[in-house]
C-alpha cells in the first residue's frame, strides 16, 4: 500500500486505511522517523543506498525507525559499510564441555 503522509506516494508496509478512507500509518508514532548520521557516513563516505529524499526530509526505504536498527550495532541492511569476511570467526566453546574433554584426555 502507498503511504502519502510524507508528501509523496511511497510504497510502505505500514500504510493503512484510517477513518474516512484517509491514509494513515500503522507504525508506532503514526509516522516514519528520519535517518540517523550512521546512514549517511560510512566506509568511503558513501551514503546508504536505501535513503529516500522526500520533501519532508531523508527517510529509509526499508525501516521506519533507523535509529532502532543502529542501537544494537550495525544496521543489517546498511550498504555504506563493508563486511570483512576474511577474518575467521572464533568458535565459542562451552567451559563445562571443555573441562570434561580435558578430564577424559580427549
Amino acid at each position: 500500500m502507498e503511504c502519502t503522509l510524507l508528501e509523496r506516494p511511497v510504497e510502505c508496509h505500514f500504510a493503512q486505511r484510517g477513518a474516512n478512507e484517509a491514509n494513515s500509518c500503522g507504525y508506532n508514532g503514526n509516522s516514519c522517523f528520519e535517518i540517523v548520521k550512521e546512514c549517511i557516513s560510512g566506509d568511503e563516505e558513501k551514503p546508504c543506498a536505501h535513503i529516500m529524499e522526500l520533501p519532508k526530509g531523508k527517510y529509509c526505504s526499508k525501516f521506519p525507525n533507523p535509529e532502532n536498527r543502529w542501537a544494537r550495532g550495525r544496521c543489517p541492511l546498511a550498504t555504506n559499510f563493508k563486511m570483512d569476511f576474511s577474518a575467521p570467526l572464533e568458535k565459542k566453546l562451552n567451559p563445562l564441555k571443555a573441562s570434561k574433554r580435558a578430564a577424559r584426555g580427549g
